[in-house]
């Protein structure tokens, strides 16, 4: 059987409404975006990493950051999201999609590796480890979420509503009575809905600046080790 070509595809753009160019602000020493890049490549399991940007002037810029961190990029749709992830996918002949957000600096591989074997071994059209949905209490900020392209296709056919083309997955979880969706586990350090590691607004991005700066968190600093740092 051939093996299933499986992509991190990192949503990004400069035109956050909440905070403008929130992925190019400096966390300790790095871009945001930076961090989620080197986080992210640790993956032993992704086959490559790939930056889904629109094709506005404004995010050409993020060409020299795939250059730079030797991966690759995307220009496509602004507002119709879902089209975006869809023509990445197709464009690189992408089988399994791992969908990451630029605005989670402590992302993890060992989420994401953990997510994968899961994937691979669950039959379902969605599973994810990165917040609490489902009744779960996971930390967000250090998962992701994981599907096969064959779910965008059948979505990008199922739909014209506007919140379901801007946002990936807000159509299968829309849907999630229909849809097969699995809780990937995670260790019970992570069962904490009070825990929150993404980059919302300016006041989240000040408050992690101060977390880095005292607990030295770096690149290849655990998921455990924020948490413990944090609490």
């Amino acid at each position: 059987m051939t093996k299933k070509k499986v992509s991190a595809i990192i949503q990004v753009r400069t035109g956050s409404k909440r905070f403008p160019r929130k992925s190019l602000a400096k966390l300790g020493d790095s871009k945001i975006i930076e961090w989620v890049i080197n986080r992210t490549k640790q993956s032993k399991f992704l086959d490559e990493v790939i930056l889904a940007t629109t094709d506005l002037e404004e995010d050409k810029l993020f060409l020299k950051i795939a250059k730079e961190h030797s991966i690759k990029i995307f220009f496509g749709e602004k507002e119709n999201v879902l089209k975006r992830f869809l023509d990445t996918a197709k464009y690189f002949s992408t089988d399994v999609v791992v969908r990451i957000c630029a605005d989670n600096p402590f992302i993890s591989h060992s989420f994401i590796d953990e997510l994968i074997k899961f994937f691979e071994k669950n039959n379902c059209d969605l599973a994810f480890n990165h917040q609490t949905r489902l009744n779960t209490k996971i930390v967000d900020g250090f998962g992701a979420e994981i599907f096969n392209k064959k779910i965008l296709e059948k979505i990008f056919s199922s739909t014209n509503e506007k919140a379901h083309l801007e946002h990936v997955t807000k159509f299968i979880w829309d849907n999630h009575q229909k849809m097969n969706i699995k809780v990937c586990p995670v260790k019970d350090i992570f069962m904490n809905s009070n825990l929150k590691f993404d980059v919302d607004y300016k006041e989240d991005l000040i408050k992690l600046n101060n977390f880095v700066l005292k607990h030295k968190i770096n690149f290849k600093t655990s998921p455990e080790n924020i948490v413990n740092c944090y609490e």
